[in-house]
């Protein structure tokens, strides 16, 4: 039962951003996913307006990353509420990125800096330290990690692994701190591997998540191909919005969506470029 509340999640914003825009579709595009854009830690808070203003003008769904500061936290979420508010007012979800930064503390710290938001929280990515997996890992810790998988699923969070999924083969490992696992190219080292890592998720019944890291609208598109690959058509495929456009050497790849043309959130390709 809490599983199929926090199905809802995902298939509200699903439902939102692609499949109403579907219907809007003139066949000249497809749109293969969703991605959520990244709002990098900043103390400043001017700063941070200024890259979920950027974001914004692109998809209402935001990566924030935090670190082990509860107090910079609230104050973060309390901002980028307020501007989310006034851009997307109708709708916009949040992805928590800690990075690995929290102990079990932090974590419970952050329980409740983030139930005023819960609504908007699609996932907390990575609250656990990556070397989690290992073999002389503290198993009084990980015991803890894995009680905060239920306290935040409580809550309707999910709980994902980043840093800790690295290929198919660290998917049944993460099945009792995670209710997904974020598959990226680079780290499972290309398109087989990675679409083994998505069928082993599926098959230990955990969500997938597509990402990319820093990267050229080349390796961008390339992730982007992986989000019709799993229900949930989610992920973050903003690493060529993070660089410089002098530094792209391919062109073409997938179109952003915007809130002027209607496909607000949403990434997708042309159709003559899909076959």
């Amino acid at each position: 039962e809490q599983w199929d509340d926090l199905n809802l999640v995902r298939n509200e914003i699903v439902e939102k951003l692609v499949h109403q825009r579907e219907k809007k579709e003139d066949e000249k595009d497809v749109i293969v996913g969703c991605s959520f854009y990244t709002v990098a830690l900043n103390e400043d808070l001017h700063e941070l307006e200024q890259s979920a203003r950027f974001g914004l003008q692109y998809t209402p769904l935001l990566k924030i990353k935090l670190n082990d500061n509860t107090v910079l936290g609230a104050k973060i979420l309390k901002k980028l509420e307020e501007i989310c508010r006034e851009v997307s007012p109708l709708f916009f979800k949040w992805s928590i990125d800690a990075n690995a930064a929290w102990n079990t503390r932090v974590a419970h710290e952050y329980l409740d800096v983030l139930k005023p938001y819960r609504d908007h929280i699609y996932m907390v990515e990575q609250p656990f330290p990556a070397n989690i997996n290992d073999a002389d890992f503290d198993a009084a810790e990980r015991t803890g990690w894995a009680d905060l998988k239920t306290a935040f699923a409580d809550q309707s969070m999910l709980i994902y692994a980043d840093e800790s999924m690295h290929n198919s083969k660290d998917v049944e490992k993460l099945k009792d701190l995670s209710h997904g696992v974020n598959v990226k190219l680079e780290k499972t080292g290309g398109i087989r591997e990675a679409l083994k890592a998505v069928e082993t998720a599926k098959e230990s019944g955990l969500a997938v998540w597509i990402g990319t890291m820093l990267g050229s609208c080349l390796n961008s598109s390339s992730a982007s191909h992986l989000l019709c690959s799993n229900e949930t058509r989610l992920g973050d495929m903003d690493g060529d919005l993070l660089t410089t456009r002098e530094s792209q050497r391919f062109q073409g790849g997938f179109t952003w969506g915007t809130l002027e043309d209607g496909f607000y959130g949403t990434v997708r390709f042309a159709r003559s470029a899909t076959g």
